[in-house]
């Protein structure tokens, strides 16, 4: 389908226009399929396909329909992590934003949005925000129209499936509820979860682009598959499209020549078993390749964007000959920069763990396994192998076919690895909810939400879910039975602790129930909160010295369920006896001044270990120190999560479950800051403001010399920003560049924007200086010096008071132009005012009356100019003109004609252009 015909079903022509300029000519098989059954019309619609089929693209079409409907129609774009999320993020405002669409994005870590998010065609959130979101606001999904949810398969995950099943069941049992688009992976249970949606079903087992599925074989004897003899090095394959069986001699792709051969024409991605093995074939690769040409950008984002680590430091060295790698240990940021280098074809191998394998958008021409197994030795799922593989063959780069490549050892491995992965099918979407730990969690974001209110109400609500729809009725009795009770026990258990009460069979949620249900915490974890709190109340209730508490209460934090089950504990020091010893040490010598101890030995030694972890890291210590503990990526994810604890037990320590001083509650608040960006207090206001490239270390920099507000920054000279450790100039100008958005005076954001800008072209700024700040003849000479010195225009200073005499002449070919300055600081020029120059200049027969004023003329003076025939033109314009001309964008005929123009100047471009074609 031509992506016109869109046109055939209500999309109007300006967004088609648009995806004509962002490249789209025509649907995919799956993209139309989805149209044609009621993508545009709000019906549930589910489709399910390989990867790089343009799936995610049928989400896109939805939310963008859904923003050109008459009533205020909302769409959640929902996806799994919060690093997809931004990309998702990035992705909508780069491509929609010049059309006119709002996007917001809500994550646990990016809440700038949230208070307004009804204000925003789509919103990208992950699963657990949106699941809070309607915990804290339920009458919020009346105003949704539309939810996507991106990689739905992830109903099977152990961690996030009960989430994300309980929240699809609320979106599609709501009367009226949104519009359902579901996007996943192949899976062989797709007919099952399309009539739990009641959606239409759109699947295809075909791609845009050929994949050659199949297998390197080893072994050192020939062997036999499917009629193919095999020999060291073969390839042999199933094209996933046709199903036929073939071979590549010497395909060779399992060893370092192989594949430094293939880097040469294709992109490849390598996964391997560990974050080790990643580093280790990484250096391996690039050791074996020439450099590359383009790639000192790259490097030069990576040495402004996050902490130089003995990681960061490999990586940079790898990837200047075109190789990387990425895994759970780096940064965010390097992993962005990693796939942004691949994007751009500037990194031609990625070594990766599972973590590339998530979702992130990197197609490549190869797809190699180098294990089948993950960190943990066990072997991955056929689903996920199926949804890792389908990364090969890229649909933009034209490519005929893309190759998935497993490699075995001997005939056993290989036939294995055939019918265990590359003929086999996928794995069936399994329901998490009736073998989850979690599943308290969910009952109480029920009941918080008032979605249900009793257990009958629960057990409903469960038959509805894809567990009730599958399992549940057709199991039987007795099994029913089973789960019924278990229901009924973890209500029990949430009234025993103190989440619920119940009266006449109707449950309500205690306040310390829905602070805990709102936090997404454990029940688990707020009982400890809780209790840790009630048994220190006293001694919490004097005033003290609050830093004190830092470390008994990010221990408590370490002590959660929900840190344990998140892994967000350092590994037990198995082989470090000196170091167990010293923890258990310190620990007998300060235990009374802990809230909490862990009764499991290892875990208690591991939660020790953390502590000092995360103490030393909100202290500054670098990332490279911090290594000693555990890998920098681990560092700030481990960070992350207790964060959020401790931001959980902040809520619970409020009134009116506790009568705390409001100077304890603010200190939690701010460690949970602390512990999420890793700085000092003081470097807490420039962590906020989320300066370009200003990563931790320089953060606390610019605290330690002063600049620890937004004000002090604006007031900042570039030459006092360049004098802060690890601040050069071209980042001095980013940063000057970043906090105008914060300023509200549209004088001063102009001065610091225009002065900024002379800096970077290496022009004088102290003109600007005098053009704000200087008043009377001072002013007046500031603008002529302007015209005169800067521009080149005959312009003269002529300025008297005494005589009645117009401030500064301009001469011209075609005459002489006078101007005359107006300049007040606590009001606008008035229209009398704007046109004493006419009176002022008559005796120099002038062909233009210019009044240039500060701060600004009233709405009346701008009005009348043209009738007065004066041109208006405020300081902060004749500052962008000067800017424009400096950058070529004006030339001297522009300024008279502009002078000339008897309009109020607002935009001395688009004037410049107007009157150009006037003339």
């Amino acid at each position: 389908m031509d992506i016109t015909e869109l046109a055939t079903f209500g999309i109007g022509q300006t967004l088609i226009t648009r995806l004509n300029e962002l490249g789209y000519r025509t649907l995919t098989a799956v993209q139309q399929q989805a149209v044609e059954n009621g993508l545009f019309e709000g019906k549930n619609v589910l489709v399910i396909a390989p990867t790089n089929t343009g799936k995610t693209f049928v989400g896109e079409l939805a939310a963008l329909a859904a923003s050109t409907r008459r009533e205020a129609t909302h769409t959640f774009f929902l996806v799994p992590l919060k690093a997809l999320a931004d990309e998702k993020f990035q992705d909508f405002t780069n491509k929609y934003a010049k059309w006119g669409l709002k996007v917001a994005i809500s994550t646990g870590d990016r809440t700038d949005f949230d208070n307004d998010l009804l204000s925003y065609q789509v919103i990208i959130a992950t699963y657990e925000k949106m699941n809070s979101l309607l915990v804290r606001e339920p009458e919020l999904i009346a105003d949704v129209g539309v939810v996507v949810i991106d990689e739905l398969q992830n109903i099977s995950d152990q961690t996030r499936g009960v989430t994300l099943e309980i929240l699809l069941t609320r979106l599609v049992d709501a009367s009226p509820g949104p519009q359902v688009v579901g996007l996943s992976a192949t899976i062989s249970n797709a007919k099952q979860v399309s009539e739990w949606l009641d959606a239409s079903l759109i699947e295809t087992s075909k791609r845009d682009v050929e994949l050659r599925e199949g297998v390197i074989y080893t072994g050192t004897e020939p062997v036999q598959l499917d009629g193919h003899l095999l020999e060291r090095g073969d390839f042999v394959y199933r094209e996933f499209n046709t199903g036929s069986v073939g071979t590549e001699k010497g395909l060779q792709y399992h060893t370092l020549d192989g594949l430094s051969k293939a880097a040469k024409n294709d992109q490849t991605l390598i996964f391997v078993q560990t974050q080790k093995d990643a580093e280790t074939l990484a250096e391996r690769l690039a050791r074996n390749l020439n450099s590359v040409s383009g790639v000192t950008e790259i490097i030069e984002h990576l040495d402004s964007a996050v902490e130089s680590t003995p990681s960061t430091r490999q990586l940079k060295e790898t990837i200047q000959n075109g190789v990387a790698f990425h895994h759970a240990g780096l940064l965010p940021d390097e992993r962005l920069i990693v796939e942004d280098a691949f994007d751009k074809g500037l990194v031609r191998i990625i070594c990766a763990t599972t973590t590339l394998g998530a979702g992130v958008n990197t197609p490549a021409r190869n797809v190699i396994f180098q294990s089948h197994q993950t960190y943990d030795e066990k072997n991955i799922k056929a689903r996920d192998y199926k949804n890792m593989s389908g990364r090969a063959g890229r649909i933009r780069t034209a490519d005929t076919f893309g190759r998935s490549v497993l490699i075995a050892g001997d005939e056993r491995e290989l036939q294995m690895l055939w019918t265990g992965y590359v003929t086999a099918m996928p794995e069936p979407l399994e329901s998490q909810i009736g073998r989850s730990e979690r599943l308290d969690m969910s009952i109480l974001g029920l009941l918080c939400s008032k979605v249900c209110d009793t257990v009958e109400s629960l057990l409903s609500f469960m038959k509805a879910t894809f567990f009730g729809h599958i399992y549940y009725r057709q199991t039987s009795d007795p099994l029913k039975k089973t789960f019924d009770e278990s229901i009924s026990k973890h209500v029990k258990n949430l009234e025993k602790n103190g989440f619920l009460t119940a009266e006449h069979d109707i449950i309500a949620v205690t306040e310390l129930g829905r602070r805990c249900a709102e936090e997404m915490l454990s029940p688990s974890s707020a009982r400890l909160f809780f209790n840790a709190l009630k048994n220190s109340e006293s001694r919490l209730n004097k005033k003290q010295d609050y830093s004190k508490l830092i470390e008994p209460v990010i221990h408590l934090a370490c002590c959660t369920y929900d840190a344990i089950s998140n892994n967000a504990l350092v590994f037990y020091p198995k082989y470090r006896p000196a170091e167990i010893k010293d923890l258990g040490n310190y620990w007998e010598s300060n235990k009374s001044s802990f809230f909490y101890q862990l009764s499991e030995e290892g875990l208690h030694i591991r939660s020790l270990k953390t502590t000092r972890m995360l103490l030393d890291f909100i202290q500054g210590a670098s990332y490279g120190d911090l290594t000693l503990y555990d890998s920098h990526g681990r560092v700030k994810r481990d960070a992350e999560t207790i964060s959020w604890l401790v931001r959980g037990l902040s809520r619970i320590a409020e009134k009116p479950l506790f009568s705390f001083d409001y100077d304890f509650v603010r200190y939690l608040r701010i460690l949970a800051e602390r512990l999420y960006h890793g700085v000092t207090e003081n470097a807490l206001s420039v962590m906020r403001m989320k300066l370009p490239q200003v990563n931790r270390h320089r953060a606390m920099a610019l605290a330690a010399a002063g600049f620890t507000s937004t004000d002090k920054i604006i007031e900042a000279k570039l030459e006092e920003l360049m004098k802060v450790p690890g601040i050069g100039e071209n980042l001095a100008l980013e940063i000057k560049q970043s906090v105008e958005r914060y300023i509200d005076d549209k004088n001063l954001a102009a001065y610091q924007r225009q002065r900024r800008l002379a800096q970077s072209l290496r022009k004088n700024a102290v003109i600007f200086d005098r053009l704000y700040t200087d008043k009377g003849d001072k002013f007046a000479r500031a603008f002529n010096d302007i015209l005169k010195d800067y521009m080149g225009m005959k312009s003269a200073f002529v300025g008297d008071a005494s005589e009645h005499e117009v401030d500064v002449i301009v001469e011209t070919k075609e005459g002489k132009i006078v101007i005359e300055g107006k300049r007040y600081d606590k009001r606008t020029v008035a229209a009398r005012e704007a046109e004493e120059i006419i009176g002022k200049g008559a005796k120099h027969k002038p062909i233009a009356h210019v009044t240039i004023g500060y701060p600004d003329f009233s709405d009346e003076a701008k009005w009348n100019c043209p009738r007065a025939k004066v041109t208006l033109i405020t300081a902060s314009v004749l500052g962008d003109m000067l800017i424009g001309f400096w950058q070529g964008k004006l030339n001297q005929d522009d300024i008279v004609r502009t002078l000339r123009s008897n309009r109020c100047v607002e935009d001395p471009y688009q004037e410049a252009k107007e009157l150009a074609l006037l003339a």
